[in-house]
């Protein structure tokens, strides 16, 4: 039984904690902000958040949608938007200070109508929402002048990790999401690497599984860097991370991963087991944090009931801490790290 299931049924049984409600965390947003899939379900967390700390919202909804997004006139404006069509796009961004795009990948929310999709008879061949879709929100941003881009994505570690070792066979259709979720990531990197506006920046923040739990808070959310590791994080925080990464002006052209800290398991469990291992952790350590006993035997109860210390498999690239803005100014900006997907492979000798 892995420690995700674990907790689960902590969860469940109301050992786990919440903490205290956010605080206000909006000052540093400059002008209206565009909630891009707003009809989703972390999509209508992130515009609830923004609109209660008296935000102005333009909420980018399907040209299909039925949802009816209440909210106070003076800030919220509905506009319907096909994001596979450039026009559209360019037009419902403009005059925007902040870009949020919430639109969730269709495996993360199964019992969801999909959102802002065409017919499959309407599209260009080769397009998708996670690579057309997403591309055309960039381009909009840059040609626009929109300061910044926040991009929902996905850890989506162990589908590229089967990619790798299988030829892209295993996984099924939701690998092949997670092929086009990188794709997507890859063309917003290229379009703003090649963007000369200095005052332009995304953020791609890649949220492990998405759950209908409560919000937990920073403390309990760990961001790291390299898509070794991944974890559990409720809509909710991801909706709190969005809104904290749109709100930093040091938070610039960074892509990172945010899970729960006691949900977080490896990608590859043999190489990360191996450089835990290479850090002076033992086993123990490496699979239950720092406050584990490495003498006496270990039981479900003493899982459940042990607080985390350190890291689970710590990469040296973790960053906790108890607000998201000091945590996200610890992050590394992309262009100063590049990353091999092939890093969280384990070589044998």
């Amino acid at each position: 039984m892995q420690r995700r299931s674990f907790l689960a049924s902590a969860a469940s049984a109301g050992l786990l904690l919440v903490s205290a409600p956010p605080r206000s965390g909006a000052e540093g947003l400059v002008g209206t902000v565009t909630v891009v899939g707003a009809d989703s379900y972390v999509g209508g967390d992130v515009l609830r958040m923004l609109l209660k700390q008296k935000v102005p919202v333009t909420a980018c909804v399907s040209p299909t949608s039925s949802i009816s997004i209440p909210g106070d006139s003076k800030l919220l404006t509905v506009s319907k938007c096909d994001l596979m069509d450039e026009k559209e796009v360019s037009e419902v961004v403009r005059n925007s200070g902040t870009v949020i795009y919430a639109v969730e990948p269709r495996f993360r929310a199964p019992q969801q109508e999909a959102v802002d999709l065409k017919e499959a008879a309407d599209r260009p061949e080769g397009s998708s929402m996670e690579v057309t879709g997403l591309s055309n929100v960039a381009k909009a941003c840059l040609d626009q002048d929109v300061k910044k881009l926040v991009v929902l994505s996905s850890v989506c570690g162990k589908c590229r990790n089967q990619q790798q070792e299988q030829g892209g066979g295993s996984g099924g259709g939701r690998c092949e999401v997670c092929g086009r979720i990188e794709k997507g990531e890859n063309a917003v990197q290229e379009l703003y690497a090649a963007d000369k506006g200095a005052a332009r920046s995304y953020v791609i923040v890649r949220a492990g599984q998405l759950s209908f739990g409560e919000r937990r808070g920073p403390r309990e959310v760990e961001l790291n860097q390299g898509l070794m590791k991944n974890g559990v994080i409720s809509r909710l925080d991801v909706a709190e991370v969005l809104v904290a990464s749109a709100m930093g002006d040091k938070v610039r052209d960074v892509s990172f991963e945010c899970y729960y800290r006691d949900t977080a398991e490896p990608v590859d469990i043999y190489s990360s087991l191996q450089s835990c291992r290479s850090m002076g952790k033992t086993t123990r350590e490496c699979f239950f944090g720092d406050a584990v006993d490495n003498k006496s035997p270990l039981s479900l109860d003493d899982v459940l009931q042990m607080p985390l210390q350190g890291s689970l498999f710590p990469t040296g690239r973790e960053v906790v801490g108890l607000d998201y803005s000091s945590m996200l100014s610890q992050l590394t900006p992309d262009n100063a790290v590049p990353f091999d997907i092939d890093s969280i492979r384990y070589e044998s000798a």
